[in-house]
């Protein structure tokens, strides 16, 4: 597949934060729901593996709070993946 990676693990369970400190998972979870739901998903999987899809103004500590979660739950990797605003930007100039 073009753009990806060697030898990269496909993530098992995605999440999507948004700047406004929402979180998307199978629904709308607020962070005690997303502990929950991460200890649950994470029991499904021998290696689990979690992308955290970050849009743009996120805050870092946010980031690193799911990411603290999802370890805590027994994720092995956690990838997050944030929009780049030059994609954005090029987009809005057309």
């Amino acid at each position: 597949m073009a753009g990806s990676r060697a030898g990269a693990a496909p993530a098992e369970h995605v999440i999507s934060v948004l700047p406004s400190g929402q979180v998307f998972a199978d629904g709308l979870l607020n962070m005690a729901q997303l502990g929950d739901w991460l200890r649950q998903q994470a029991r499904r999987s021998h290696q689990p593996t979690l992308l955290v899809r970050a849009s743009v103004g996120v805050p870092v500590e946010q980031i690193t709070e799911i990411t603290s979660l999802a370890q805590a739950a027994g994720f092995v990797r956690v990838v997050v993946g944030a929009e780049d605003r030059s994609v954005d930007s090029a987009k809005s100039a057309k």
